[in-house]
C-alpha cells in the first residue's frame, strides 16, 4: 500500500520577521510521499486562527503539488499527461510540462491560478459565528492570497494593498487600526492606510 505522511513540527529558529511555515519533502518514489512542515512558534502565538490555518493549507498544497509532479515524472500513481494538464494547466505546453511545478515560485503560481478557493474554503471549518457570510467570503479569500504576492495573478489585481493589509492584521493580532501598506511592500503602489484590525474583522484569536 502506498504511504503518505506529513509531519508538523515547531521550528524554534524562526522569529516574527521570518517565514510562517516551511515545507520540506522528505522523499518520494512516486508512490510513497513524506514531508515535514515546520511551523513558526511566533505565528502560532500571535496570529489569528484563520491566518494559521490558511498558512498550513498553503504549505500542504506545496507538498501536494510536488508529489503530483514527482508521480508524473517517475511514471507512478497513474498520473497521466491529461491528469497533470487538468490539475496544473498553466504549466502544460503542447508537448508536456514546462517545468517541475514543485519549485516554490511555480507552486505559488499554480495556487494563485487554480487553488485560491481550496485555501479559502478550508477556513469555514473554524466555524466562526461572529462573522457574517459576506464578511467571511471576503476575508477568507483575502487570506488565501497570503504568500502569493509575487505571482503574476496577484500583481494583476487592483486591490493588492487591501489584500496585504488584511493579511498583516491577521498575522499579528497586535496590529491595530491605522496600519499602512504601500510602496515598501508593493513597489510603485500608493500608500494605503486601513481602519481595521483582526479584532474588528471578527477573526479568531490565537491560543496563548
Amino acid at each position: 500500500m502506498p504511504s503518505k505522511r506529513t509531519t508538523f513540527r515547531l521550528d524554534a529558529t524562526t522569529q516574527v520577521d521570518t517565514a510562517n511555515v516551511i515545507t520540506f519533502p522528505d522523499g518520494t518514489d512516486g508512490l510513497d510521499f513524506f514531508a515535514t512542515i515546520k511551523l513558526n512558534p511566533w505565528v502560532l502565538k500571535n496570529s489569528t486562527k484563520e491566518y494559521i490555518l490558511a498558512t498550513i493549507v498553503h504549505e500542504a498544497l506545496h507538498a501536494y503539488i510536488d508529489f503530483k509532479f514527482q508521480q508524473y515524472f517517475q511514471g507512478q500513481g497513474g498520473v497521466t499527461q491529461q491528469i497533470l494538464a487538468n490539475l496544473f494547466p498553466i504549466f502544460w505546453g503542447s508537448t508536456g510540462p514546462y517545468t517541475n511545478g514543485g519549485t516554490p515560485t511555480n507552486s505559488h503560481n499554480i495556487m494563485a491560478t487554480n487553488l485560491i478557493s481550496v485555501i479559502s474554503n478550508s477556513l469555514y471549518s473554524l466555524n466562526n459565528v461572529t462573522m457574517s457570510a459576506p464578511m467571511k467570503d471576503s476575508i477568507y479569500r483575502s487570506l488565501a492570497w497570503g504568500g502569493l504576492y509575487k505571482t503574476n495573478v496577484f500583481m494583476s489585481l487592483p486591490n493588492q494593498a487591501s489584500l496585504i493589509g488584511i493579511n498583516i492584521a491577521a498575522r499579528d493580532t497586535a496590529v491595530g487600526a491605522g496600519h499602512s501598506v504601500g510602496p515598501f511592500i508593493i513597489p510603485s503602489y500608493p500608500l494605503d492606510t486601513f481602519k481595521f484590525s483582526s479584532q474588528s474583522m471578527g477573526l479568531k484569536m490565537p491560543c496563548k
